[in-house]
């Protein structure tokens, strides 16, 4: 007997023999699971189509779950940033949770040490025209200046509206969005224009996993959401999500120091906006 033969014969059937389960398996899921259903799909279609909710990309079927990860905020290291964008030569001010640098070209707050926004408020052209790579040249630069670029962010949105440029980059984690952790970045003849920052750190990651809603069920939740009136759907993605004041951690963000992610859809338009749902 021609056992080499044979073992190639034995793994073909063995993997077959997988694939048919698996489409039982997948069956039987849906069956189970009418929200993701063809026909449950396509109501939403219709109904999202109603509130002129256009949907350019497909409606996810994949599960639904993942592993809570323990996240905090990143704190601001102000000192660093007062050298950088200021070279030390200006001061501080601070006013309740709010400390302020500026001059006479930008100004720069962060909040609760956790929230930064810089922001170009001088009217000079730096260039007459910029490229779609000068541009992201530009926002690359600027974040590696701050020492803010890492192997923990990924290019998730670009744009050009107008004589503009709209850029983010989110934080991943093992290849999964974590929000709300971003870096929105607008790019123009003046250079950068604002650059917006809020960061989550891993402290550590769960053992079992937890689940959301399905995507076809989730994004309902859109069709009371006036903001998403009018607008065009061009991803779906599962994603691990930390907002404390809405998962009653705290009231405010200043008070927010730790806590645990949920599974949630993360929604983005062609505009760039973004919308999480963590329905359960």
């Amino acid at each position: 007997m021609d056992w080499g033969k044979s073992k190639n014969i034995l793994i073909v059937a063995f993997l077959i023999t997988n694939l048919i389960l698996g489409g039982f398996l997948l069956r039987d899921r849906l069956a189970k699971t009418p929200t993701l259903s063809d026909d449950f799909i396509r109501e939403v279609e219709k109904m999202l189509n109603e509130k002129n909710i256009k949907l350019s990309t497909d409606i996810p079927k994949n599960e639904n779950g993942l592993i809570p990860l323990t996240v905090k905020y990143e704190d601001c290291d102000i000192e660093h940033i007062r050298q950088v964008l200021y070279k030390g030569e200006v001061q501080l001010e601070s006013s309740g949770n709010e400390d302020i640098i500026s001059d006479k070209n930008s100004k720069t707050t962060i909040k609760s040490n956790k929230f930064l926004l810089y922001e170009n408020v001088s009217n000079e052209k730096k260039f007459e025209y910029i490229e779609k790579e000068e541009a992201k040249k530009l926002a690359d630069d600027f974040i590696n200046e701050l020492g803010y670029y890492r192997d923990d962010m990924e290019l998730t949105f670009f744009e050009k509206n107008g004589e503009k440029y709209y850029i983010t980059y989110s934080k991943k984690y093992e290849d999964v969005l974590v929000e709300k952790a971003y870096m929105d970045i607008v790019v123009s003849s003046r250079g950068v224009e604002s650059f917006e920052r809020i960061w989550l750190e891993i402290k550590a990651k769960g053992d079992m996993e937890i689940y959301t809603s399905t995507a076809p069920k989730a994004i309902l939740s859109l069709l009371s959401m006036d903001e998403a009136y009018g607008k065009d759907i061009i991803e779906i993605s599962l994603v691990h999500y930390f907002d404390p004041q809405q998962h009653s951690y705290i009231e405010t963000l200043e008070n927010a120091k730790e806590g645990k992610t949920v599974p949630a859809w993360r929604i983005l338009f062609k505009n760039g906006d973004r919308i999480i749902i963590d329905n359960y």
